[in-house]
C-alpha cells in the first residue's frame, strides 16, 4: 500500500471539513438570499401595481367626474332636450359650437364629444361628420332600459378599442385606441333621460399612467424608473377579452392583438382575485409578477419583471463569494500546512530518530523541549532507546559469550569425534573379529551337526533293522511252534 504523509492526512481532512463548511454557508446564504430577494420583488411589484392601480382608479373617476360634469351643463340639457323634441338642427349646431369653444378645446384628453339620443344615434358632435352614427358598442353591452335608468351623473367606462376610420370621420385619431365614456343627459327636472353623452378619450393617457410618464406630464422629476432601470420590466393592462389594451415594450402594435393568457389573467377573470408569483411570460420566459384586478372596469393590470433579472445580481454575488470562498480554501489549506508543520515539527524529529535507529544507531537521540504530549512522547521515546541501547550491550555481551561457548563446544565436538572415530574403529575391528569366530564356529557347528545326523541315521537304521529281526525270530518261533 501507497504510505500517505501525516501532514497531507491532516491538510486533507481539514481542507475537506473547511470546504464543507464553505460550501453549506454559501449554499445556505444563496438560498436564504433569494428568498429574502424573492419575497420583496413580490413586495415592490405590488406596491409599484397598487401605486399605478390607484392612478388608473383615480383618472377613470376624473373621467366619470367630466362627464358628469359636461353632462349636468344647462345649455347642453336644454339644447339637447330641444333638439330630440324637435329634430332641429340649428340645436345640433349650437351644440357643437359650444362643445368645440367651452369643452372639446379646453381638455386634450378628450378627442370626439358626440350626444346620442335614446336609441345610441349621434344627433351632435364637436365632429359634425359623427352625426348619424350608431353606438353599437353601448347598444350591444346595455339594454335600452338599462341604460335608460341610469342616474343623473352616472358614468359608464367602455374598454379600450381601436376605432375604425369611417366610425370617427375623416380619421382624427385612427392611430390612437380609444375609450368612451357614457353618461345620460337628464331634463331639467332630472328625472327624463334625453340622450346621452358619450366623450370619446384617447387611450394615450392610460398608456402614459401604465408607463409611468404620465406624472412627469404633470410636473414629477421621475416616474419611470421602474421600466427604465430594468430591462425586462413591463406593465400593461389586459382586457377581458385576454388581449393587451395598452402598447408592449417589446412587440409592436400589440395593442388588441397580442393575446394574453396567464395565472394572473385567469385569476382575475375567473376567480376575481389578484396574483403574485411567477410564470412564463408571453416572451417565453420566466418572470416575477403582481397583478390588480380592475373589476368594475374588467381589465387586469399586469406588473412583470424578468426573473433572471431580478436574480441577476444575486448570481454575480454568489459567484463572488464563491471566487472568494475558493480563496480563502486556499488559503486556509495553505495555513493548515504550515501550522501542520510546525505542529508536526517535534513528530517528524522523532520520526527521523526513529529512522537513524531503524539503520541500527542506537546511541542517538530526539532533542525535544516542548512541554506537552509530544514532549511527553519524546522523553518516552528516549528513554525506550536508552533501554534498547542497555538490552543491545547486554545482548553483544551475551553473544559474545555464546560465541566463546560455541568454539568451546566446536573444540569438544571435535575432540568428540576423533574419539568416536577411534572408538567406532575399535569397534568395527572387534566385530570383524567376532564376525570371523562367528563363522568359524558355525562352520565347526555345522560339521558336528552333520556328524550327529549320519550318527543319528546309522542308530536309526540299527534299531530298525534290529526292530525287523525280532519280528522275524517271533515269526520263525511261530512257525516252529515254540510259541
Amino acid at each position: 500500500m501507497k504510505r500517505i504523509s501525516l501532514i497531507y492526512k491532516l491538510v486533507l481532512f481539514f481542507s475537506v471539513i473547511i470546504f464543507i463548511i464553505i460550501s453549506f454557508v454559501v449554499v445556505y446564504s444563496f438560498i436564504e438570499s433569494k428568498d429574502v430577494l424573492e419575497n420583496q420583488i413580490k413586495r415592490d411589484l405590488t406596491a409599484i401595481a397598487e401605486g399605478t392601480e390607484g392612478q388608473i382608479l383615480i383618472f377613470f373617476e376624473k373621467i366619470k367626474a367630466q362627464s358628469a360634469d359636461w353632462s349636468s351643463d344647462g345649455f347642453i340639457r336644454q339644447q339637447t332636450e330641444e333638439l330630440a323634441r324637435t329634430g332641429n338642427q340649428d340645436f345640433a349646431r349650437a351644440i357643437r359650437r359650444h362643445l368645440l369653444k367651452n369643452k372639446v378645446s379646453l381638455d386634450p384628453l378628450v378627442v370626439v364629444a358626440d350626444i346620442l339620443n335614446t336609441d345610441m344615434k349621434t344627433i351632435a358632435s364637436s365632429d359634425e361628420k359623427r352625426v348619424g352614427v350608431e353606438e353599437q358598442e353601448h347598444k350591444e353591452g346595455k339594454s335600452k332600459e338599462e341604460l335608460m335608468a341610469l342616474k343623473y351623473g352616472e358614468t359608464m367606462i367602455s374598454q379600450i378599442m381601436i376605432e375604425q376610420e369611417s366610425e370617427i370621420a375623416g380619421g382624427i385619431h385612427p392611430e390612437y385606441p380609444v375609450f368612451h365614456s357614457l353618461t345620460p343627459i337628464k331634463s331639467a327636472d332630472n328625472e327624463t333621460t334625453v340622450g346621452f353623452l358619450l366623450l370619446h378619450f384617447s387611450a394615450d393617457s392610460i398608456n402614459k399612467i401604465v408607463g409611468g410618464s404620465f406624472q412627469i406630464d404633470l410636473g414629477a422629476l421621475s416616474g419611470q424608473e421602474f421600466i427604465l432601470n430594468q430591462k425586462t420590466a413591463e406593465m400593461f393592462l389586459v382586457n377581458k377579452n385576454g388581449f393587451m389594451i395598452t402598447p408592449s415594450r417589446f412587440i409592436k402594435d400589440s395593442v388588441l392583438n397580442k393575446k394574453i393568457d396567464n395565472p394572473a389573467t385567469q385569476a382575475c377573470f375567473n376567480d376575481r382575485r389578484e396574483y403574485n408569483g411567477d410564470y412564463v411570460g408571453y416572451l417565453g420566459g420566466e418572470v416575477q409578477v403582481a397583478s390588480m384586478c380592475l373589476v368594475d372596469y374588467d381589465v387586469v393590470l399586469l406588473t412583470e419583471i424578468g426573473t433572471d433579472e431580478i436574480f441577476a445580481p444575486l448570481v454575480k454575488e454568489r459567484n463572488n463569494t464563491i471566487l472568494v470562498a475558493v480563496l480563502l480554501w486556499i488559503v486556509s489549506i495553505i495555513v493548515i500546512l504550515l501550522f501542520g508543520r510546525i505542529f508536526l515539527r517535534n513528530i517528524l524529529k522523532i520520526n527521523d530518530t526513529a529512522n537513524k535507529v531503524k539503520e541500527g544507531n542506537f546511541s542517538v537521540r530526539t532533542r525535544i523541549e516542548s512541554r506537552d504530549e509530544v514532549g511527553d512522547l519524546a522523553q518516552t521515546f528516549n528513554s525506550m532507546l536508552d533501554n534498547i541501547e542497555h538490552s543491545q550491550i547486554e545482548l553483544n555481551e551475551f553473544n559474545e559469550k555464546i560465541k566463546k561457548s560455541s568454539q568451546e563446544l566446536e573444540k569438544l565436538n571435535l575432540s568428540l569425534e576423533g574419539k568416536i572415530k577411534e572408538r567406532t574403529k575399535e569397534l568395527e575391528e572387534i566385530r570383524a573379529t567376532l564376525e570371523l569366530r562367528v563363522h568359524e564356529k558355525t562352520i565347526e557347528l555345522q560339521e558336528r551337526i552333520n556328524e550327529l545326523e549320519r550318527f543319528k541315521k546309522l542308530t536309526i537304521g540299527r534299531e530298525l533293522r534290529m526292530v525287523e529281526l525280532k519280528e522275524e525270530m517271533e515269526s520263525l518261533k511261530r512257525k516252529t511252534g515254540g510259541g
